[in-house]
């Protein structure tokens, strides 16, 4: 079927609206995947292949909870990050659910120094260490640490933190991370939460320790004109969280 009858198949089947979101769609898959894909020669890796929880052998009661792996698209963390005001010398970045490693990589090029990926997927957690292996090569200030581990487990490290999370899991695992969250908060340390594709958004707005925080214009542009999803930014301030 040409791109044409099945456009006009679009039109036919969900009228204007559809064939609007169908151009739509694809013209921002076309400018994503120049930027991604450049952004994974530079670096030397690979990056932008989608993967399934199905097709990978994780060994968790949770994977059930799970979500399948999809990249960041790279033009949008930036924004993310400058919109939650971060200060990079000041706090670890850490990746829920964090595949394999982009998200790290461009923090480290946004300048955090400390970088913490959760990763319950075997395969994924060792592409994610090659990958930063590879793109951090001449960076020896840089700290990484990729954990093969479940979410639920999750020890944050001693220091404020940054937190993104790309919608990667469900339910009482969400809750459970969010529940560590204000627990380290309560423990006397600041954590801003960056909420992409925010599928349980209705969990951390119910949750008592964590405080909205307004997207900037810019952001607001962005994900209006160049993504498939929203994005929640939150703040959890050090000595006032407990979970619940």
């Amino acid at each position: 079927m040409s791109s044409t009858t099945s456009i006009f198949e679009t039109m036919k089947r969900g009228g204007p609206g559809a064939v609007f979101q169908r151009l739509r769609n694809g013209a921002i898959a076309r400018f994503h995947y120049f930027f991604d894909a450049r952004f994974d020669r530079r670096h030397g890796i690979e990056t932008s292949q989608g993967r399934d929880l199905e097709d990978l052998d994780i060994d968790s009661p949770n994977k059930a909870l799970g979500v399948e792996y999809a990249p960041t698209p790279v033009t949008l963390l930036p924004l993310m990050l400058r919109a939650m005001k971060v200060d990079p010398a000041r706090e670890t970045f850490v990746d829920l659910g964090c595949g394999k490693g982009r998200v790290m990589v461009k923090a480290a090029e946004f300048g955090f120094r400390k970088l913490v990926g959760v990763e319950f997927a075997p395969e994924l957690a060792e592409t994610a260490r090659d990958n930063l292996k590879a793109a951090l090569r001449d960076k020896s200030d840089i700290d990484w640490d990729v954990r093969q581990e479940d979410v639920v487990g999750f020890q944050p490290p001693e220091s404020d933190l940054c937190v993104f999370a790309y919608n990667p899991f469900n339910g009482s695992v969400f809750e459970a991370a969010l529940d560590i969250l204000a627990a380290h908060a309560a423990r006397g340390w600041n954590v801003n939460f960056i909420y992409y594709n925010p599928q349980s958004q209705s969990l951390v707005e119910a949750h008592p320790a964590f405080e909205p925080v307004s997207k900037s214009a810019s952001l607001n542009a962005a994900l209006a004109l160049a993504s498939w999803h929203g994005a929640a930014l939150y703040r959890v301030r050090a000595g006032e969280a407990e979970a619940s």
